[in-house]
């Protein structure tokens, strides 16, 4: 196989190599298979590990636009396995991709678009992916014996083609003023989505990305896990609090008072509990005591 593979370490996908002008000029062109009612996001949304709903089994992504924010959200089998997001020009992906991605959800319009379970993977390729080879000058490959390679290998993932109008016969097109870029997603081997092997390659950088072994865990409940700590580093941070104004102001008696106000407010949210303690403090203590807890929680 031609070798692409000098010097180039393993990575996960493309993030940070390709602009965010290429990225979306590369996620407008995925294919828009068969339109989806756009309410059925709503339920793929709400849905997390084994309570899928009834028919579910939903594979392709959605593409949402609000505001000047652009996002995607890819699924298989009814999950959540990726979302990018693009504003002001940063791209993101992942966990911090859906949650800028939330107000949208709600409240835009997106576009649902189906695709067959097995061309996932190598969508995800882009950042999900292994990095075999970064920036390779496009003119020094031929485009025939590499595309024979990778179907021998039995190659799945994506070839990348950056910032390169022109550089095929015939030209790409801008799909993004001042940058573009090109894919080609395989599996086993053979391209996907009915692309054309081009002539060949005058200008521009080349990219090749191994798709993901395994699918990425989904991020409905990746985001579900992420609150759940958030929370309970709040609770630790906020009876911590508590338990130094306590010894602050009783002493000896700190440890039976806290243990009973652990037990006065269990499981509480972290805003409850915050207002429930102050007010504790400066009701069974002093005004003093509740303003030290406030001095602490804030830092």
């Amino acid at each position: 196989m031609l070798d692409l593979l000098g010097g180039v370490g393993m990575a996960e996908g493309l993030l940070e190599l390709l602009s965010p002008a290429v990225w979306v000029s590369l996620l407008q062109q995925w294919p828009q298979g068969e339109a989806v009612a756009a309410g059925m996001l709503r339920s793929l949304l709400i849905a997390s590990g084994e309570e899928l709903p009834s028919g579910s089994g939903f594979s392709g992504y959605a593409r949402v636009h609000f505001n000047d924010r652009l996002g995607w959200l890819a699924f298989r089998q009814g999950k959540l396995l990726e979302a990018w997001s693009e504003a002001e020009g940063r791209c993101v992906a992942g966990l911090e991709a859906y949650r800028a991605l939330q107000e949208g959800l709600e409240r835009g319009d997106p576009s649902l678009y189906r695709l067959t379970p097995e061309v996932i993977l190598p969508l995800l390729a882009l950042t999900r992916g292994s990095l075999r080879a970064a920036g390779i000058p496009a003119a020094s490959v031929i485009a025939g014996d590499l595309f024979a390679s990778l179907g021998q290998e039995g190659f799945g993932g994506a070839l990348i083609l950056e910032d390169a109008p022109g550089s095929l016969e015939p030209p790409l097109p801008r799909l993004t003023e001042g940058a573009s870029g090109q894919a080609w997603y395989f599996i086993g081997g053979q391209v996907l989505f009915g692309a054309e092997v081009p002539p060949g390659f005058s200008r521009g950088r080349l990219y090749l990305v191994q798709m993901p072994l395994k699918e990425p865990p989904d991020l409905r409940e990746a985001l579900a896990q992420a609150e759940h700590q958030g929370r309970a580093k709040q609770l630790e941070a906020l009876w911590g609090a508590a338990g130094i104004v306590l010894r602050e102001y009783m002493g000896r008696g700190a440890a039976s008072a806290l243990d009973r106000l652990r037990r006065s407010h269990p499981g509480e949210d972290p805003a409850a509990l915050s207002l429930a303690l102050r007010h504790w403090f400066e009701n069974s203590l002093e005004p003093n005591a509740a303003r030290m807890f406030d001095r602490l929680v804030k830092g």
